[in-house]
């Protein structure tokens, strides 16, 4: 059995083994990025091997993640060209962007499946890897096999298979800086040649990097944990069942800000600069179950998959959204989601035919019930009075009004009776998708085929909205004549929206590639492709909606105040007129009060009610062209992929603040270009030495940008895309023993780097291109490994974010220097 582990460690090199039929591998760390499999990889989509395929892929096996310390996407993704992944905000704010193609808020741009289950929502993409296999990172619209939101690219995570994976795995580490901990255990036992399951669980906490000034604590520390089970049972050689579930509970510290100062260089709060000061605590929590069964059978003639999936997450997410010392507004979002996923795929079995094909429906129903509070605080409602009061009347004094100059209209202003102000909503957003897809190959000859296929997909947003306001203000207009001094201290506003909103969307991606293959050499293909992301609600913009209508009807009460006070008039003040002359007949008499009426009506602000459509945005859609080779030379000891790709997209949605500063909005802003090339190479000129390097560039401009105002950005760059990423691995291993206490070791370190990109749509921000320097060492026993790890070895300093909000800039700074130590244990 040794000699088993040792032989099929050395494959585990060379090889992604398939989740479904891997052989058992040895626990050695072998720092490449894998391009090549010796076995057809066991998908349920796909019968190819990744790299005889017409597409661009990248496959970290589990060697590649472990000897690159990665525990989530977002360490995965820094290893694949063209692929970023910013590490900030929280768990939440999991944006992922390949080629150019990305989503900050709402509906993601870039797929995720786990054990071929699909995780619907990206509030679920950021989680802890323990139990993982490989990751496949597949660049480029994947709309005609997996669907929605797969516009960018997808990503497909793999759990251990039991039946190919036996023991039990413990996994502890420690890295400075943090003080972060880990700690991972997992059982996997085969009961028999057919039936084998797993169980397991992890830890994971950290005390954060970056301290809050004005609470005085680590404003990114985090505590998660979870656990996962996952059972296969193959029936016979035809009938197989795979189950899994998982639950993962995650609250840390989110949203570190470093306030940087105001836009048009005035001083405010200067105290403030170069620090994190709100003064409420901004936090993420979330709880997530995640289950699934793949029921599969093998026909003569064809493969069917059944694949069953459910999701629930409950988070809750609070950010102190002024940023600053002040207590002015926070944004409170909890949401409840339920995600029931439903997909028959039909596939052929006929290796030696000249057709195959794969066929398949969809069916995905999400129930999201969101709850989103904005509240302002007694800095916030100074904040707003001042705004109404910018916003009241200079009444000009005419002949009539000489009359009037005891009433001081000059000196009017609103006031809020209570010491917070709560703009409340609950929404319920159901989504039902259905789908139909096909997808054939057909050899044309020996060395070309073609690729054709279509997905023909239905769906249906609904909106049941439910979003109140109720305000206690008053109005002050002072008089030094204590008989004329107006306070009216009892207005009250109720404001409410209660509706229901439906859309509806018909939608046919298809997908063409040619490949002309040179056998064991590799291949060269040429593909187009259209891609697809959902359309939605700006749910977070109701707090605008509510404030536009609260001004409204504010407004309209404090005028009806007004008219109300002076017809009382007479009453109070006996010996004050209570008539003006008309300027259409100076000898008719108009009541003070109905003239000053028309007067208000005339000068006082009059803002529009909003409607609650206006917080709807339309889907995105691309057309992706790449031209791409997979090559073997070498004798299969040199690997390159390369790719050059254009991409256009209309209604291209952006993300950005809506114009009162409460909460992000999504409008649709035209039209975006992107082109650009990768490359990725594998080269392993003996046992000993792995070099790996992977080149993503990418072009990406505005070349239509309108949002139905002024602003015009068209020609600048795209925010949040790095124009160039870069990840280059080399190691030696050294092959001490096959029987010793010391097995190997291995010597390694690895470059990143990114950049340069904007922040903003109006490129007047920008993060040049930094790089970073990571080292392991990592020592091979028979039942164990050990690997002392560096990262940011040269202490580089950069922004993992950027944002503008009420004329105010804020960043988050990148991780400093960490060193670590990770243990690997197998009993």
């Amino acid at each position: 059995m040794q000699d088993l582990l040792f032989l099929t460690s050395i494959i585990g090199n060379l090889i992604v083994t398939s989740p479904n039929k891997a052989e058992a591998e040895s626990d050695s760390i072998v720092p490449s990025v894998v391009l090549d499999e010796i076995e057809v990889v066991s998908t349920v989509k796909e019968n190819a091997q990744m790299r005889t395929m017409p597409s661009a892929v990248n496959i970290l096996s589990r060697h590649t993640l472990e000897a690159a310390h990665v525990n989530s996407i977002k360490g995965a993704a820094a290893m694949v060209p063209n692929v970023f992944m910013p590490d900030c905000g929280s768990r939440m704010t999991s944006a992922i962007y390949i080629r150019g193609i990305g989503s900050r808020i709402n509906t993601p741009a870039v797929g995720l499946y786990v054990d071929n289950i699909p995780y619907v929502d990206k509030s679920a993409f950021d989680f802890n890897f323990y139990d993982i296999e490989r990751v496949d990172v597949l660049r480029g619209p994947q709309g005609t096999l997996y669907g929605r939101n797969t516009m960018g690219g997808l990503l497909r995570v793999y759990t251990k298979n039991p039946l190919s994976y036996e023991g039990t795995d413990l996994n502890l580490g420690y890295a400075t800086g943090d003080n972060h901990r880990r700690v991972s255990l997992t059982h996997y036992h085969r009961l028999s040649d057919r039936l084998a399951f797993s169980g397991g669980g992890y830890y994971e906490g950290g005390d954060g990097f970056f301290k809050n000034s004005t609470l005085g604590k680590n404003a990114d520390r985090v505590q998660a944990g979870g656990v996962r089970i996952r059972a296969v049972y193959n029936h016979s050689r035809q009938l197989n069942f795979d189950f899994n579930i998982s639950y993962d509970y995650s609250d840390e510290g989110a949203y570190p800000y470093f306030y940087k100062g105001s836009l048009d260089g005035t001083q405010y709060m200067p105290e403030c600069i170069d620090k994190i000061t709100n003064n409420r605590e901004s936090t993420y929590r979330r709880g997530m179950l995640n289950g699934g069964l793949n029921i599969e059978y093998k026909a003569p003639q064809f493969v069917m998959n059944a694949v069953t999936g459910y999701q629930y997450l409950n988070d809750r997410m609070f950010m102190d959204q002024d940023f600053l010392a002040t207590d002015v507004y926070s944004l409170e979002q909890r949401q409840r989601i339920h995600t029931f996923t439903e997909e028959v795929t039909f596939k052929d079995r006929n290796t030696e035919g000249r057709w195959h094909w794969v066929s398949g429906a969809n069916v995905m129903y999400q129930s999201l019930n969101t709850v989103a509070p904005v509240t302002f605080y007694e800095d916030g409602l100074r904040w707003l009075e001042g705004n109404i009061k910018m916003m009241m009347p200079n009444i000009q004094t005419t002949e009539s009004m000489e009359m009037l100059r005891f009433l001081q209209f000059e000196g009017m202003s609103v006031y809020f009776r209570d010491d917070r102000l709560a703009m409340n909503g609950k929404y319920d957003t159901p989504t039902l998708n259905l789908a139909l897809f096909h997808q054939s190959t057909i050899d044309l000859t020996k060395h070309l085929s073609v690729t054709a296929g279509a997905r023909l997909g239905w769906e249906r947003l609904d909106l049941k909205y439910y979003s109140p306001a109720d305000v206690l203000y008053g109005f002050r207009m002072p008089n030094p004549n204590e008989l004329m001094d107006v306070d009216l201290n009892t207005l009250e506003s109720h404001i409410l929206y209660d509706g229901e909103i439906s859309k509806k969307n018909v939608t046919l991606l298809p997908k063409l590639a040619v490949k002309w293959d040179f056998g064991k050499s590799g291949n060269v293909y040429a593909s187009a492709s259209m891609g697809q992301r959902s359309g939605g609600y700006n749910l977070q913009m109701f707090s605008d909606v509510l404030q536009g209508s609260m001004r409204a009807d504010m407004m309209t009460k404090v005028k009806d105040g007004i008219v109300d006070y002076l017809r009382e008039l007479p009453n109070r003040a006996p010996n004050m007129p209570s008539q003006v002359p008309s300027q259409e007949d100076p000898d008719v008499g108009i009541p003070i009060y109905e003239y000053v009426g028309r007067v208000m009506d005339k000068n006082m602000p009059h803002f529009d009610v909003p409607k609650a459509e206006q917080i709807i945005y339309k889907p995105e859609y691309s057309w992706n062209f790449e031209v791409g080779t997979h090559l073997n030379l070498d004798n299969r000891r040199v690997q390159l992929d390369a790719t050059v790709f254009l991409i256009n997209v209309r209604d291209q949605q952006i993300a950005r603040f809506a114009p009162s500063g409460l909460g992000r909005m999504m409008v649709n802003a035209g039209r975006t270009r992107s082109y650009g090339a990768e490359l990725t190479a594998l080269w392993r000129p003996d046992d000993h030495w792995t070099l790996t390097a992977n080149y993503g560039y990418t072009h990406a401009k505005f070349t239509k940008y309108d949002t139905g105002d002024s602003t015009n950005y068209t020609g600048n760059y795209v925010p949040f895309v790095p124009k160039h990423t870069l990840h280059i691995d080399v190691s030696h291993t050294w092959h001490i023993s096959e029987t010793g206490a010391v097995r190997s070791l291995t010597l390694g370190a690895d470059g990143k780097v990114a950049g340069a990109m904007y922040w903003t749509e109006a490129n007047n921000a920008k993060q040049s291109a930094y790089a970073t320097l990571g080292a392991r060492l990592a020592i091979e026993t028979e039942h164990a490994t050990v690997q002392l790890w560096g990262s940011n070895l040269t202490n580089a300093h950069y922004n993992t974010f950027y944002f503008e909000s009420v004329g105010r800039a804020f960043e988050q700074h990148c991780k400093p220097l960490q060193g670590g130590i990770d243990v690997k244990i197998k009993f």
